[in-house]
């Protein structure tokens, strides 16, 4: 048996290499691809145990510790459209999770002294529930989520135009929350 020198193993480095290359083709760059999806980046989130996808262009805001504004369970960002969009997503404590998802909805369209009809929601990582109603910032779409770990509810305003414009959008976010 022979062995290679250096030389030989570079050579079948470089050999392989451009096999690879020639079974895979070319590549066309990234800014060539047409898509009608958004691209998304993965979101997570250690502290609250949660991941979504959510679009490049979306902005996370921060909201400082001092201000009255402030939650320790809540994560929010500000939508880019023509009219913005806010999202915000909270983490339900242990004795809200207790009930069903549609109760849990109920009770908090009551603290905020809102009504709307709630509609169960298919979701591939628990049970879920959602309704929209109007407000004096715009038209609010709530959903609550409940995983095997934790509960979420999940507040998206704006315009009735921006958050029809960004159905499908918004629903691929929600869709995608889940348990860390």
């Amino acid at each position: 048996m022979s062995r290679l020198n250096p030389r030989g193993i570079a050579l079948l480095f470089l050999i392989s290499l451009l096999l690879s290359c020639l079974c895979t083709g070319c590549l066309r760059a990234p800014d060539e691809i047409q898509s009608d999806v958004a691209e998304e980046e993965l979101y997570i989130d250690a502290r609250l145990g949660f991941t979504l996808l959510l679009p490049l262009d979306w902005e996370k805001i921060t909201i400082p510790v001092s201000s009255p504004a402030y939650r320790i369970d809540t994560v929010i960002w500000e939508i880019p459209a023509q009219q913005p969009l806010q999202m915000q997503i909270r983490v339900l404590n242990e004795t809200d999770r207790t009930a069903p998802a549609e109760a849990l909805l109920t009770t908090v369209l009551r603290q905020q002294g809102l009504t709307a009809e709630i509609v169960p929601l298919a979701h591939p990582h628990g049970t879920a529930s959602t309704a929209r109603t109007n407000t004096r910032h715009g038209l609010q779409q709530l959903t609550v989520l409940l995983t095997e770990k934790q509960g979420y509810l999940m507040t998206i305003t704006g315009s009735e135009q921006s958050l029809d414009m960004l159905a499908d959008l918004c629903a691929r976010v929600t869709e995608s929350l889940r348990d860390l």
